[in-house]
């Protein structure tokens, strides 16, 4: 490589790095948004979450106060409510969560409650955990008694007559009994999956129990707390079976399903006798214009639905499907916010992707123009099927034993069955450490960890019995016969119309032994031209189809091993479609 070449190579691997950062950085600015959040009673008010800020609205959508908790130094995370005496209680998470929990989140795996930090942020940002708030001015402090402080999702809602705390800690299975100062009453950790949404109708206390595809009544005392007293399953069709979201009504209760991704909502009415009924068209939500709907409420005869994709909040009549107007100039200028900043990510993004378009077009025309020849030889090679010329003057070897080929294969390669069984059991140990927590895991998902175990414990399997076919296969030259031996040890010795061959592989019986294509030859280049080649010049070519069928007759690993790859794949998407719940 020539000194323009040199600086050509660093200028497109700097242009497709600086593409790939600014891909990173817009989607993690995307990510980072926060938009609507859930919504509560207060005083006869409906008071919505949108990121930091909590809007106060009456029964017509109108707005009639707001209130920023960012200037408090807060952040929710989750769920709020109010306390009897109008403080409201959220839960604040100063910062996003990490790797290790977002991958734990990813594969939906247990993950037991914080420890309270008891000595406080190294900066000064107010440390996570349960705030009460008294909000004329905003004045907020912690849970004196905070014992329990969810390490992802949770949800929870406050008994205001009696002046406690319900908690699901979705992300731990686990539910408990507070009292207003924190400290925990009561609570079971088993027997749940995922709980999401509490919510209390009259004196009892609901729950949608997710994983589980239900929705449950569950006792609130203290001996016999979180004892299911009535199971309702809920699904809308087969994609539709985790309820997180509910809403009271007079006769019933209003149930939000998402699909496995916990997205695409459809909405369902739950009756006092447990039948499940579709008040609302199957198109009432999109034509409302949402997407993906996130929480509901129903108040003042009215269901109110968020968007979690669009931001974007509308009051349907719940018959009709009719909808009315919110009238918040609070809301309406955060939902422009979020509309410019995620716009402004997307021009990103769509510019790192044009950069390493640009960058690729780019290092293409410069290796067209630099390397001009190189360049033609490795399109030539992409493009046309691997051929070689065969026949011409056969040398003798000059010995009367054989004269073995030798390998192309690097030292790496070689390797590459320890380095690959290497890489499964650090993909097993480190999926076995994330699901063998503390906490525990459910069902499902060791039925998940162990089907992916399993294919990629049969990919890995079938990537070994390739490579060692490979590299335990030999090729020899005795006289005018070529001497073939797989990797089972199987050895013949044939020429002339006996053999077999294409431009990846030689055959002669039951023997197949694979050469390799034009970019990596499993042997030696310049002995296969001057040994091998000549001597295929009354041998048979195979075509495509001759060359799978006879190697699919032989069950040779390249043809089995690639079979049992694609029926795995094919096992393992039929279990996450329909073997994990």
């Amino acid at each position: 490589m020539q000194g323009k070449s040199r600086i050509a190579a660093i200028g497109i691997v700097l242009g497709a790095g600086m593409a790939l950062a600014i891909y990173l950085w817009a989607s993690a600015g995307q990510a980072r948004l926060f938009g609507y959040g859930f919504m509560r009673l207060d005083q006869g008010q409906l008071v919505v979450n949108f990121d930091r800020h909590l809007v106060w609205l009456d029964s017509r959508g109108r707005e009639l106060s707001a209130k920023d908790l960012g200037a408090a130094g807060l952040h929710p995370a989750g769920d709020f409510d109010f306390f009897a005496n109008g403080d409201l209680l959220i839960y604040h998470r100063a910062k996003p969560r990490s790797v290790w929990q977002n991958l734990r989140a990813f594969f939906r795996l247990r993950e037991g409650p914080l420890r309270p930090d008891t000595t406080g942020p190294a900066d000064l940002t107010r440390p996570d955990g349960f705030y009460r708030c008294a909000l004329d001015p905003v004045r907020c402090q912690p849970l004196v008694d905070t014992e329990v402080l969810p390490a992802r999702s949770s949800r929870f809602v406050i008994d205001r007559r009696r002046d406690l705390i319900y908690l699901a800690d979705t992300s731990d299975h686990s539910l408990y009994k507070l009292s207003a100062s924190g400290q925990p009453l009561a609570s079971r950790r088993e027997g749940f999956a995922f709980p999401n949404q509490l919510l209390l109708r009259g004196d009892e206390l609901w729950l949608a129990d997710t994983n589980h595809h239900s929705v449950v009544q569950i006792d609130t005392d203290t001996e016999r707390f979180a004892e299911v007293l009535q199971t309702f399953e809920v699904a809308a069709g087969n994609s539709h079976r985790w309820p997180h979201q509910l809403a009271e009504s007079d006769v019933g209760l209003w149930v939000l399903l998402g699909n496995h991704a916990m997205a695409d909502g459809k909405l369902r009415f739950l009756s006092a006798t447990g039948e499940l009924s579709q008040p609302l068209g199957p198109a009432a939500l999109a034509q409302a214009g949402l997407n993906d709907p996130l929480a509901i409420h129903f108040w003042q005869d009215a269901l109110w639905v968020s968007d979690f994709s669009e931001p974007k909040l509308v009051r349907l009549h719940p018959g009709t499907g009719e909808v009315f107007d919110v009238q918040s100039e609070t809301l309406a200028t955060l939902e422009q916010g979020y509309r410019t900043e995620h716009e402004r990510y997307h021009r990103f993004i769509l510019l790192a992707l044009l950069l390493f378009a640009l960058v690729m077009v780019s290092g293409s025309i410069a290796a067209w123009r630099l390397e001009k020849d190189q360049t033609r030889r490795k399109l030539s090679a992409w493009t046309k099927p691997a051929e070689f010329d065969v026949g011409g003057e056969v040398t003798a070897t000059g010995r009367a034993d054989i004269l073995w080929i030798r390998s192309g294969l690097a030292t790496w390669h070689r390797r590459l069955p320890a380095v690959l069984w290497f890489c499964w059991v650090a993909i097993a140990l480190l999926v076995l450490s994330l699901g063998f927590g503390a906490a525990g895991f459910s069902p499902s998902l060791l039925w998940l960890m162990f089907a992916m175990l399993v294919f990629l414990g049969v990919v890995n399997l079938m990537a070994q019995r390739i490579l060692n076919s490979i590299v335990k296969s030999r090729l020899g030259v005795i006289g005018d016969s070529l001497v073939l031996v797989d990797a089972a040890g199987r050895r013949t010795v044939a020429r002339g119309s006996n053999i077999r061959y294409s431009a990846q592989f030689l055959l002669a019986d039951d023997v197949a032994v694979a050469l390799g294509n034009q970019n990596l030859r499993f042997f030696a280049e310049d002995e296969l031209k001057r040994w091998v080649y000549p001597r295929l010049g009354d041998a048979h070519k195979l075509s495509a189809r001759e060359q799978w069928a006879a190697l699919w007759r032989l069950r040779h690993p390249h043809v089995t091993s690639a079979a049992g790859i694609l029926a795995a794949m094919l096992i393992f998407l039929l279990v996450l479609e329909y073997g994990v719940s």
